[in-house]
């Protein structure tokens, strides 16, 4: 099924894992895709990294505001279990995939070995780098990290230094 929604794009959960702490990378794709999609799986194996509930809550706030979760119909689901049954990915990965077919759209991932299947749409399948960048970025970063906070009320979210000093401001962080 060829792509034909070219600014749209599903992310696998590494991704928003990686948006979430400040990867260049992930950075980068949030703005070369201004329709930003996850599945509810991903929001939900993102949202279960956050132990403590007010950070789990503005975690939830940001991918709400930034991103359209997708809530899975039959069509979905059907081509999920089918791309399960002809290729034994994992069944979180199939409705990740499934929704960026169904969407005519790319699907981001930085795992291979997860969708980089005989039986899968190639053409659908983007591996934009590796988990060893991710880590080779985090060396040279020098302790800056990502995070979402609120002020005065209002979801807010940037980088900032090892000293707390913010560096960056939100929009470009967030693709806007």
């Amino acid at each position: 099924m060829p792509l034909s929604n070219q600014n749209t794009a599903v992310f696998d959960t590494n991704i928003i894992i990686d948006w979430l702490s400040g990867s260049t990378h992930a950075i980068r794709l949030f703005r070369q895709n201004t329709n930003r999609v996850i599945s509810r799986i991903t929001f939900a194996e993102v949202l279960v990294g956050y132990k403590d509930e007010k950070t789990r809550d503005i975690v939830a706030e940001l991918l709400k505001s930034s991103l359209e979760i997708d809530d899975t119909d039959e069509t979905t689901a059907l081509i999920a279990v089918q791309a399960r049954i002809d290729t034994k990915i994992g069944i979180a990965d199939a409705f990740i995939y499934a929704a960026a077919i169904v969407r005519k759209c790319k699907v981001y991932s930085r795992n291979p070995k997860d969708f980089e299947k005989e039986g899968l749409d190639a053409e659908h399948v983007r591996i934009p780098y590796s988990a060893a960048a991710v880590q080779a970025e985090e060396t040279v970063k020098d302790l800056r990290f990502y995070s979402p906070w609120r002020h005065d009320g209002v979801l807010d979210a940037a980088l900032y230094d090892h000293r707390g000093n913010r560096i960056a401001d939100p929009a470009p962080i967030l693709g806007r």
